[in-house]
C-alpha cells in the first residue's frame, strides 16, 4: 500500500474516532483507535489490484464493506428512513425529465435517470446534478420517494449506498454542513460526525440530495450559496455525487460558466455538472394519479372537455392536478363536477382551486384568537394578505425571493 493511500484511509477512520487524534498507527498496516467508548484493533491490507481490505474480529472484509457495515451501520441509517412516514409516499407518480448533460441530451423517467446519475460517479472531479423544475413540479416528493426506495433496496442488498435526502426549505442555516447535523440530529444517529458524512461521500456509499437549494440562495445570497456549496464540494476532494435540487427560474438566472468558476475557484480536482429537467405532467401522469383515488378511468377525458386543453395548467403542474384531485375526493365528487359546478372561465378555474387550498389551510391553524376561539385571520384576510406578498414580489421582480423587509402595503394589511 502506498504512503499517500495510507495516508487517506487514516484520515477516513480518524473521521469516525471518538478522538482524531487518539490513533495508533504502523508500517504494517495495524491501526488502533477509539469508537463508542470501545477500542478498535484492525489491520489493513492491499492486494495485486489494489482492492484494499480490513481484517477486524478475526474475519477480513473489504475496506468499503468495513465502512458502511462496521464503523457507520449505515443498515440502521437505512432502517430510520423508511420509519420516517410521508403522508404522499403512496400517491407518487414518476414524471418525464430531460438529462442535460454536456455530451448528450437523454429522456427518461425521474426516477431512473435519478438513479443513474447517483450511482455513477463521474471519471474525474465530483458531479453535481441539479434537478431543477417550476415550484410545485414535485422536486420534493421525487427526492423524498427515491430516498425511501433506496433505503428499501439499501437493506435488501440490492444497492451499495444510500440516498439522503436534506431539505432546506424554511430553514435558518447558514451553511450545508449545520443542515446535514440538523438531519443527523432528527434522525438519531449517534456517533456519526459531519466528518464521517463526508468520508462516506467520497466513497460512494451516500449521496447527498440537498433539496430547496434556491431557498438558500435566496436568504444568504445566490454566491453565498454556491461558496457553501463549494466548500462542501472541495471537502470531497474531487469523489463522490451531489444531487442538488432548485427551481428552473433560479437555476436558469444564475450564469452556467459564471457559476462553475465560483466553484471551481475553491476545488481542486474540478466538479461536473448535470441538469435533470423535470416535464410537465401528461396524461400518462394524471390517469396514474386518479386511479389512485379510484376515479373512473375515464375521468382524465371529462377533465379535458371541462379545461378545453391538455396545456391547461390544472393538468400540467402537478401540485394544482394533485389538489384538484384530494379537494374532489373530500368532497366526494370528480374532478371534473369540481371544475363544471364553478361554472368559471379557465383561468378562474385556477383560482378555485387556490381558493379551495386556502380555505382548507386557514382551519388548519393551530394558533388561535384566544377570545373567540377563531384563526386570527378569517379567509378574506388570508387572501388578502397572499395577494399583498405576490404583489409585492411581482414588483420587485424577485418571484423567486420573497422580500426580506415588507412593503407598506403589507404591514397595513398585516
Amino acid at each position: 500500500m502506498t504512503p499517500e493511500a495510507f495516508e487517506n484511509i487514516k484520515r477516513d477512520l480518524a473521521s469516525f474516532a471518538d478522538d482524531e487524534h487518539e490513533m495508533v498507527c504502523d508500517e504494517r498496516g495495524n491501526v488502533i483507535f477509539e469508537r463508542h467508548g470501545q477500542l478498535l484493533s484492525i489491520q489493513l491490507r492491499e492486494d495485486e489490484d489494489g482492492r484494499k481490505y480490513v481484517k477486524y474480529n478475526g474475519v477480513e472484509i473489504p475496506y468499503r464493506l468495513f465502512l458502511a457495515k462496521e464503523l457507520s451501520h449505515l443498515d440502521i441509517l437505512a432502517s430510520k428512513i423508511l420509519q420516517r412516514k410521508y403522508s404522499e409516499e403512496q400517491c407518487y407518480v414518476d414524471s418525464n425529465v430531460m438529462l442535460m448533460s454536456i455530451d448528450q441530451q437523454k429522456q427518461g423517467k425521474a426516477m431512473s435517470i435519478l438513479y443513474e446519475e447517483s450511482n455513477n460517479p463521474a471519471l474525474i472531479g465530483t458531479k453535481i446534478s441539479f434537478v431543477t423544475a417550476d415550484a410545485g413540479h414535485g422536486k420534493s416528493m421525487l427526492l423524498r420517494h427515491f430516498q425511501y426506495c433506496q433505503a428499501q433496496h439499501y437493506l435488501d442488498n440490492s444497492t451499495n449506498f444510500l440516498f439522503w435526502h436534506i431539505d432546506l426549505h424554511g430553514r435558518d442555516l447558514v451553511r450545508l454542513n449545520e443542515a446535514i447535523m440538523y438531519e443527523l440530529g432528527e434522525l438519531r444517529m449517534s456517533g456519526l460526525y459531519f466528518s464521517s458524512i463526508l468520508t462516506l461521500m467520497r466513497h460512494h456509499l451516500i449521496v447527498l440530495g440537498i433539496d430547496g437549494f434556491d431557498e438558500l440562495a435566496a436568504e444568504k445570497g445566490g454566491e453565498t450559496a454556491l461558496n457553501s456549496l463549494s466548500n462542501l464540494v472541495s471537502q470531497m476532494r474531487g469523489k463522490g455525487v451531489l444531487i442538488a435540487a432548485s427551481r428552473r427560474a433560479f437555476f436558469n438566472s444564475q450564469d452556467y460558466l459564471r457559476r462553475t468558476g465560483i466553484l471551481n475557484r475553491n476545488i481542486g480536482g474540478g466538479c461536473l455538472f448535470n441538469e435533470i429537467k423535470i416535464s410537465n405532467w401528461q396524461k400518462e401522469q394524471c390517469v396514474e394519479y386518479l386511479n389512485k383515488y379510484t376515479f373512473d378511468t375515464n375521468e382524465y377525458d371529462n377533465l379535458l372537455m371541462a379545461l378545453k386543453s391538455d396545456k391547461h395548467p390544472l393538468l400540467e403542474r402537478p401540485y394544482l392536478f394533485t389538489k384538484l384531485v384530494h379537494y374532489s375526493f373530500e368532497d366526494n365528487i370528480n374532478p371534473s363536477e369540481f371544475i363544471n359546478k364553478k361554472g368559471h372561465n379557465n383561468l378562474e378555474n385556477i383560482n378555485d382551486v387556490i381558493e379551495a387550498f386556502i380555505y382548507r389551510e386557514v382551519d388548519k391553524w393551530t394558533q388561535r384568537d384566544k377570545e373567540t376561539g377563531k384563526p386570527y385571520l378569517s379567509f378574506e384576510q388570508h387572501i388578502r394578505l397572499l395577494s399583498e406578498v405576490a404583489a409585492d414580489m411581482w414588483n420587485r421582480q424577485k418571484k423567486h425571493n420573497l422580500c426580506r423587509k415588507p412593503s407598506a402595503d403589507i404591514n397595513n394589511t398585516l
